[in-house]
């Protein structure tokens, strides 16, 4: 295997900065449960460029650069409606519509979403 470049892993950083969200796209790995679709958060990226990420589903398996694909997700800035907390969220969907969780308080709020 041919491991990317000292620039490489540091354009890799840039884009996924600790605590990015970010979506399967395809995972290489036979065994693993994570599919398509899947969420997580980033965690830091490694010196071959593997994105390491907290899978909300509570897996840990990182992306391997050129041989997985993620995406990073769109975040939106908000402003919490119970602590005035302003921060930039990844809207979710839930069965009644758009929400953001204020990483601050925990409470959750429903956002709109551009194009929704």
């Amino acid at each position: 295997m041919n491991f990317p470049s000292k620039e490489t892993v540091a354009t890799v950083r840039t884009q996924y900065p600790r605590g990015v969200r970010v979506e399967v796209v395809r995972m290489a790995d036979p065994h693993t449960r994570l599919r398509p679709g899947d969420r997580g958060r980033v965690m830091y990226v490694g010196g071959t460029g593997t994105v390491h990420i907290a899978w909300d589903c509570g897996s840990t398996l990182g992306a391997v650069y050129g041989v997985d694909a993620i995406r990073r997700l769109p975040e939106l800035q908000v402003q919490c409606l119970e602590c005035g907390n302003i921060f930039n969220g990844v809207p979710e969907l839930d069965v009644v519509g758009w929400y953001c969780a204020c990483p601050e308080c925990g409470s959750h709020f429903e956002v709109e979403k551009e194009g929704s």
